[in-house]
């Protein structure tokens, strides 16, 4: 069937992707399957035939429970969530010799208490539209931490923390961003984002806005991956 499917597609030059399956009883019903087939689809190349796999529907079981986690810490907005962790990288500086600085990153702990790395969270979190509130969590329990760290005697020149290009395209974000610090009490030179480089146009255009608006509060900026994306020096001196 495969075999002659495949032969029309190409007489009639047409793309195509199709994802085969045996029914399975941990699967309930119709909407799941759909579901799986969309997980399936979306890492296929055009004009390809997949068959699943037991460790692609275990895969899906865990996305399932991601998806149901990241909705319930969306709905219930609260910054001092959990599930939701802080790590910390710190930085050397190579003149001083010194650990002033870090990097926070994000962990999810979840179910029986396993930890969810970001590679796995992250890309759902934003196809689902809630990597918003994570960001806002994280950069709550970072500012929460310095504050901690200060008042303890401790010197931290900053931490940064990682913010998805999505985010920026709210006209509310850096409205959100001064609030959290503000209530935390801590100086706006603490904080650092980051953003990863690989955007278009429109992002750059973002980007570009929202920098300009926290740069005058005293916020300092990171560009990741620089070079992966929508990058030159030209654009590089358009940003603050």
């Amino acid at each position: 069937m495969t075999q002659d499917f495949e032969a029309q597609a190409e007489l009639y030059q047409f793309e195509y992707k199709m994802v085969l399956m045996h029914s399975d009883i941990s699967i309930e019903d119709a909407e799941s399957y759909y579901a799986l087939e969309e997980m399936l689809r979306k890492k296929m190349k055009n004009k390809r035939v997949y068959r699943c796999e037991e460790s692609d529907i275990e895969s899906f079981h865990n996305y399932k429970h991601i998806v149901s986690e990241l909705r319930d810490i969306n709905n219930k907005g609260d910054l001092e969530d959990e599930r939701v962790l802080v790590f910390c990288q710190p930085i050397l500086n190579t003149q001083t010799q010194t650990f002033r600085s870090a990097e926070a990153l994000m962990r999810l702990k979840i179910g029986s208490g396993r930890l969810i790395f970001p590679d796995m969270f992250i890309p759902i979190a934003e196809e689902c539209d809630y990597i918003h509130m994570l960001s806002k969590i994280i950069l709550h329990k970072t500012c929460k931490q310095i504050r901690r760290l200060q008042d303890e005697g401790y010197v931290i020149d900053r931490i940064s923390v990682n913010f998805s290009m999505k985010e920026l395209r709210d006209d509310s974000f850096c409205d959100e961003i001064i609030q959290i610090i503000d209530d935390n009490g801590i100086s706006y030179d603490r904080i650092g984002v980051e953003l990863t480089e690989s955007m278009n146009e429109t992002e750059f255009e973002n980007a570009k806005r929202v920098m300009t608006q926290l740069h005058a509060y005293g916020l300092k900026f990171y560009l990741d991956d620089f070079g992966t994306g929508y990058s030159s020096l030209s654009h590089i001196r358009e940003i603050p």
